[in-house]
């Protein structure tokens, strides 16, 4: 999980230093339109599309790593829990020892958590 949010944070950074490049692509392809420089203009939306579609990727890549941190910050609470439920019954689980909850008995076959 750690190597996936390195991750995250790497495509963070990335992701921030091409819309600052991104965004002087636009502002000088604007200057060298005005100043009337056909090539110049040409070159830097040519530059200016690139980048975009950069961002585009790195944003895109940015958000499948974030979802997949999301589904395994839920799976590894739901394991979490399992292996918890198991060490705690253990010897009844080996034995296939099975206990029903009968609504209004009051033997109290059935530990809570907090009661241990």
């Amino acid at each position: 999980m750690q190597e996936i949010n390195v991750g995250k944070d790497a495509l963070k950074v990335q992701f921030n230093e091409v819309t600052t490049l991104k965004n002087q692509y636009e502002d000088d392809f604007f200057t060298a339109m005005e100043k009337l420089e056909g090539a110049k203009s040409n070159a830097l939306l040519n530059e200016f599309i690139r980048v975009s579609q950069k961002q585009i990727d790195l944003k895109a890549e940015y958000n499948s790593l974030a979802k997949a941190v999301g589904m395994f910050e839920i799976a590894t609470a739901n394991m979490e829990a399992r292996i918890k439920d198991i060490e705690y019954n253990k010897s009844a689980l080996i034995k296939g020892v099975k206990v029903v909850d009968i609504k209004g008995s009051d033997l109290d076959l059935i530990i809570h958590e907090g009661e241990i």
